[in-house]
């Protein structure tokens, strides 16, 4: 494993290789690539207080560049953006800023009503 430091994020994998990369920060959270030669929203990040959750972008995708995917990660560190589990699978979560969430809320509960009635919370980290 080598380690190649790039800001506060260390490089686990081995330099040169972009499929199956990972970057770690210091928090523990980790921004991985999805592996894929030619994906065009390649990097997920992964919360390690979070069971290992999966955290991509507001839409569902994929980040498109890594540095896209560190911004999103410090953003949640500093509590600009939400790392929220609401609408996405069992393992599987979103990082987005508190308007895009509102809007996604308000989007999905005039599409079925009883939104609030599940009792589907999100989290700030």
């Amino acid at each position: 494993m080598t380690k190649t430091e790039q800001g506060a994020w260390v490089r686990l994998s081995a330099p040169g290789n972009k499929l199956g990369a990972t970057w770690e920060h210091p928090s523990g959270w980790q921004v991985h690539h999805c592996g894929h030669p030619t994906a065009n929203w390649p990097y997920y990040a992964v919360d390690p207080t979070d069971n290992g959750r999966l955290y991509v972008t507001h839409n569902g995708k994929g980040f498109r560049t890594l540095v896209a995917a560190f911004a999103a990660v410090e953003g949640v560190l500093v509590g600009e953006l939400v790392a929220t589990d609401e609408g996405c699978g069992p393992t599987t979560g979103r990082i987005a800023s508190a308007l895009d969430l509102q809007n996604w809320r308000r989007a999905w509960s005039t599409e079925r009503s009883g939104f609030s009635a599940l009792g589907i919370a999100s989290h700030r980290r």
